[in-house]
């Protein structure tokens, strides 16, 4: 080992990659509702997506015993940039509703 190199342990190990998770699809879920905003992806491929990686998170969340919320965590972790993924997390999949006449609205 180099001078000031610290060996994890495999509980460290495992709460680092599980926070590389988290990490990752507020990233992963920043850029589809980008590229979704900016017509570079279909309305059927951003909700498939969208709802696939918020049933990972969900997971992920479950199996972090310190998770105080994505709010505090991007905090923490410096995706505050990241406010799309974010407020997608906040909102959850994506909605479609038809109002009364007939316009589709997402939320």
């Amino acid at each position: 080992m180099f001078e000031g190199e610290y060996e994890l342990s495999l509980e460290e190990e495992a709460e680092i990659e599980k926070n590389a998770n988290i990490y990752s699809i507020v990233r992963t879920l920043d850029f589809i509702d980008w590229a979704y905003n900016s017509s570079l992806i279909a309305k059927d491929i951003y909700i498939d997506n969208c709802t696939t990686i918020l049933e990972q998170y969900n997971t992920s969340k479950e199996a972090l015993e310190k998770f105080a919320g994505i709010d505090a965590f991007a905090q923490k972790y410096s995706l505050t940039d990241y406010k799309l993924g974010i407020n997608r997390i906040k909102q959850g999949p994506p909605q479609i509703s038809t109002s009364s006449n007939n316009t589709v609205r997402f939320y």
